[in-house]
């Protein structure tokens, strides 16, 4: 979730924040106990719950409330993913309806939104501002007259797309102009030319920065062409020269100018979601983000001597030093879980002390992107191989490291398992944390960040299919 979005709109998340304790109950919980746990009355409490009732009673073949003598807890069947209701509350708030209008739509004054959202202007004209304390970080804003989203279009872009996919989570499609369905043949396209079978998540990224792209298309709105960085990329990337008339092709459709980065955006994008091979970028001489990023790795081979530098972590740290010199530490924190972050563990802390005591590069705003990498170098460290034996397909909409770290933990249960990303034949079990259709496999949805409940859930599922396993 965006960092002090529940600020803004209290009730909503508060909402939010009632069933995420409910469902990491491992059995009912009173009234008294929850109020305690949520800071508030037992009365605020108890209005809260009959709010949610409608929200409940619309999934009520696949979710229910019990009231007990001990107290609530939700019961749920285990194809039910908690990101359905999540999603029902968030997309009424304030913010989720007020940026997707101004993201697709421009040259509203305050006026007539207010009038057309029934609102006063006062009331409209102070959430603005409060929305934009809440995007300062992130250095983008909303424009008072006329209402436009401010900001460099790439930023805007970025946000635009972490916001939507981690707010959606492929329950819902929240582009207006466009349907989702309109890229599939694109896709397909590019899973021909480059010799690759795309994940259920690659696919969705794909659709939702085509539509960001072509959103923006429509609004005139386009890469400053003075970015030398995606063109860089492009043109020194083996693939390029191969997907170039696909994206041509595409760009075509509509009236984009002739000084603009769209092509090698576009590029950079579909590089990145589909992890193409990133070393000949790294001999790129004039480019200065290949040339820091260059500089870190000879420094962490010197702190670390006998760290394997695989390809996969040279593509995760040139993302994360992309995120933090073109877009800002922000970007990384955006998908951050706080609790999260908090049980890691750092096993190396002096050698990665003196590695950025070293390199000095980033300043004194870069926390998150220095949490990160610390992250990313120990969990290279650390990496283990276990053999399986139960398949199961993980479905996940994390990204880079946090992916990387979850399929680590999953690796580490006391079980036999093959995880693979790819569906394949013979999936005992699917896990997702992607509201997924019409599935005959068996499948298990929980929290992209999972809770300590979710895990034991798990555990018991993975049991059974032990148990059947031995038994047939």
């Amino acid at each position: 979730m965006l960092p002090n979005l529940a600020n803004l709109d209290k009730i909503a998340y508060r909402k939010i924040e009632i069933l995420k304790l409910l469902i990491s109950q491992n059995a009912p919980c009173s009234a008294s106990v929850l109020s305690k746990k949520l800071a508030i009355s037992g009365k605020t409490l108890l209005s809260y719950l009959i709010e949610l009732e409608p929200y409940l009673a619309e999934y009520k073949k696949h979710i229910r409330l019990v009231k007990t003598k001990e107290g609530y807890f939700l019961s749920k069947k285990n194809s039910f993913s908690m990101d359905t209701l999540y999603y029902e509350i968030e997309k009424e708030t304030l913010f989720f309806s007020f940026f997707s209008y101004n993201f697709h739509y421009q040259n509203e004054t305050i006026d007539s939104y207010a009038k057309k959202q029934f609102v006063s202007y006062s009331y409209l004209y102070r959430h603005i501002r409060l929305m934009n304390q809440l995007l300062k970080p992130f250095k983008i804003s909303y424009n008072l007259s006329p209402l436009k989203l401010n900001g460099s279009e790439v930023r805007i872009r970025f946000f635009a797309f972490y916001y939507y996919f981690h707010t959606c989570n492929g329950i819902a499609w929240p582009f207006r102009l466009v349907s989702d369905q309109k890229y599939d043949s694109f896709i397909h396209q590019l899973e021909r030319l480059t010799y690759q079978t795309f994940s259920v998540i690659q696919k969705e990224k794909l659709r939702y920065w085509f539509a960001i792209c072509e959103t923006r298309y429509r609004l005139n709105d386009f890469i400053d062409y003075r970015e030398t960085l995606y063109q860089n990329v492009a043109e020194h990337h083996p693939l390029f020269s191969v997907l170039q008339p696909l994206i041509l092709n595409f760009l075509n459709k509509f009236k984009i100018p002739t000084k603009t980065n769209e092509c090698h955006f576009l590029f950079f994008i579909i590089q990145n979601i589909l992890k193409m091979p990133t070393d000949s970028l790294l001999h790129i001489q004039d480019e200065p983000l290949i040339q820091k990023t260059t500089q870190f790795l000879e420094d962490i081979k010197v702190v670390f001597p006998t760290i394997q530098l695989s390809q996969l972590f040279k593509e995760e740290l040139l993302y994360l030093m992309y995120s933090a010199t073109h877009l800002g530490d922000s970007y990384i924190h955006f998908l951050e879980n706080s609790s999260h972050s908090s049980t890691f563990t750092y096993r190396y802390e002096a050698e990665l002390t003196q590695l950025f005591t070293k390199i000095k590069c980033f300043g004194n705003q870069s926390n998150y992107f220095q949490n990160s990498v610390m992250k990313l170098i120990e969990t290279q460290l650390a990496a283990e191989h276990y053999q399986p034996q139960i398949k199961m397909l993980v479905v996940t909409k994390l990204d880079n490291l946090q992916k990387r770290s979850l399929l680590q933990k999953l690796n580490s249960l006391p079980f036999q398992l093959i995880v693979t990303e790819q569906m394949e034949e013979n999936v005992d079990l699917i896990v997702s944390d992607f509201y997924l259709n019409n599935q005959t496999t068996p499948t298990f949805f929980w929290n992209s960040l999972p809770l300590e409940n979710d895990w034991a859930n798990l555990i018991e599922i993975l049991h059974d299919f032990e148990k059947q396993k031995i038994e047939t």
